[in-house]
This record gives C-alpha cells, sequence and structure tokens, in this order.
C-alpha cells in the first residue's frame, strides 16, 4: 500500500444503499461505530498506530458523507481533496487540467529528445 494514497472506500466497511436519484446511503453504522471504538486513542493509549487510525477512519467518514467532498475523491481521488482544501473547491479541475497538460508537455519533449537522438 502505498501510504502517499489512501482509498477511503476501503475504510468505509458498510453497506452503500443507492437511492434513484444517485443518493448514497451508508447502512449500517454499527461497523464503523466498532472500528471507531476499536482504535479509539482512549482505548490504546499506549498505540500510536491506532491514533493515526483513528483519525484516518474520521476522515474517510466525513469525507463520504459529505456530497461535496465525495464528488471531488470520485472524480481526482485524494490529490482532488488535497487541492480543494488549500484553494477552492472550484479550483479542483482547473488545477487537474494543468497537471495533465505539463505531464503531457513533458512526455511530448521527453520522446522529441529521444527520437532527435535516435535520428542524428
Amino acid at each position: 500500500r502505498n501510504d502517499n494514497i489512501t482509498n477511503y472506500f476501503t475504510i468505509w466497511p458498510v453497506v452503500l444503499i443507492m437511492f434513484p436519484d444517485g443518493f448514497l446511503c451508508p447502512c449500517p453504522v454499527s461497523p464503523v461505530r466498532k472500528l471507531r471504538l476499536k482504535y479509539h486513542p482512549d482505548k490504546n493509549p499506549d498505540n500510536p498506530e491506532a491514533a493515526e487510525k483513528f483519525k484516518e477512519i474520521n476522515n474517510a467518514i466525513s469525507i463520504l458523507l459529505d456530497e461535496t467532498k465525495r464528488k471531488i475523491y470520485d472524480e481526482y481521488g485524494s490529490m482532488g481533496l488535497y487541492v480543494s482544501g488549500q484553494f477552492e473547491e472550484e479550483s479542483v479541475e482547473w488545477w487537474y487540467k494543468v497537471c495533465v497538460y505539463i505531464c503531457v508537455y513533458s512526455v511530448w519533449i521527453f520522446f522529441n529528445k529521444i527520437l532527435l537522438q535516435v535520428i542524428y
């Protein structure tokens, strides 16, 4: 697992019920409650990993229950959430397009250099 990338849907151990309008309802809540109690810092005072896991679970819950954050996470992943937290939510799409442009341009320059070395 890459520590820089978090998949919040793997933390969320509940059944998501899809309603006709597209809204996802997490049901039941008891598995999440059990996870939170299992990793709660008060129950694990000597375990810093449990405190980190508790924070990760709470962060996942807050993102998956917030419709705007969940939409950003679905479209752009955890990096989109980071950008929306640093800037405005509307800037995530602009940021994504700029990053794609820079990546495509960098690959184009790289391959042009290789082709020029092969030709000459």
